[in-house]
This record gives structure tokens, sequence and C-alpha cells, in this order.
């Protein structure tokens, strides 16, 4: 079986903050006392993978029980060329689009994976946008009606070049120091 915990800086933060209370202290505490439980009773068949964006937040006895802290960089040129093609495969673009993917890899340095596929997402609406340009909603109910929402156009570049203004990344350049420094004192290789 696979636990699979998301944020768990949320649930167990360094113990002993001024704004601690008893209750969620009893709570950390709790939490460590299952984790030791499941791990030593489930015989190996039991693996707890959990999430931060945080990690220098966990406490420290959480840290023990982490068997491998593993550090996910932000991807790279290749890896964002590769999100892009994936993400782009399901939807209609524009003769030569694939083409021109190196500039908007170049774009999103320093972007996360999930930011790369909010950027798509956002140049994915622009075709259903320029649909419903200066439609009323009586105009999108008899668009509706008459089959013409299924059908929208193709995403171009300059759908792309305005998600660009809109969607930026979500990574402060600050905290890749700190993420680097902490993987290198507590990762795993």
């Amino acid at each position: 079986s696979v636990v699979f915990i998301d944020e768990i800086d949320a649930l167990v933060k360094a113990r002993g903050g001024p704004t601690e209370h008893e209750g969620s202290r009893r709570l950390k505490t709790e939490f460590l006392t299952q984790m030791d439980g499941i791990t030593s009773s489930s015989g190996g068949n039991v693996v707890v993978l959990a999430t931060t964006n945080k990690p220098w937040d966990l406490d420290e006895a959480l840290l023990r029980r982490l068997e491998k802290r593993i550090h996910v960089p932000l991807p790279n040129e290749e890896a964002r060329m590769l999100l892009f093609q994936m993400l782009l495969q399901d939807i209609r673009v524009e003769q030569g689009m694939q083409a021109l993917l190196s500039p908007l890899v170049t774009r999103t340095h320093q972007y996360s994976g999930a930011d790369v596929r909010l950027l798509v997402r956002e140049a994915a609406m622009g075709p259903m946008r320029r649909l419903l340009k200066n439609k009323t909603s009586q105009d999108i109910a008899a668009m509706r009606e008459a089959g013409q929402l299924d059908v929208v156009g193709q995403v171009t570049l300059n759908d792309f070049i305005h998600a660009l203004k809109t969607t930026r990344s979500s990574i402060d350049v600050k905290n890749l120091v700190q993420f680097d420094q902490w993987a290198g004192k507590f990762g795993s290789t």
C-alpha cells in the first residue's frame, strides 16, 4: 500500500514555534507515533510518500522517519520541451506549432511543471475566447443549441504569447538557493 500525504508541512511543522498550541503539538506527536506503527508493523508492505514545498519547516523527528528525502528540481529545457509536447498532443494547434516550441521553452525558464501546465491551459482557452468575443449570453445560448461551441479553432502562437503575459512562474527565485541548501544537508542520493 502507498500512503500519500500532500503538503505534509501543514501537519508536521517543526515543534517549539512561538505560535504552537498544545493541540497541534499533540497532533504531531500522534502523527509521528502512527508513522512508527505503520512502518514497523507492516513488514515493508506500506510506503509513506509525502510532499512539501517547504522542507525546511519539517519537524526533525519526521525527517528521521522519512527514509528518502528527494529534492525534485525545476524542469530543465529538455523536460519543459517534453512537457509542452505531452500537454499539446490532445489540443488542436495551428500548423507548425511544434516547431515554434523552442522559444516557449526558453521563455519558461524557472517555471515548474505545474506552471507549464497552467500556461498551456491558458493558451488553450484562446480559441474559445475568440469565438465568444463580443457575444451576449443569448448569443452564446444560441451557439450552444446550434452546436457551434463544440468546434473551436486552433491554438496559435499568439495565444501562447498572451498566456505568457498572464501566467507567471510561481517560483520565488530566493527559495531556489534554500532548496539546494536543504537538499545538500538532508537530501538522499
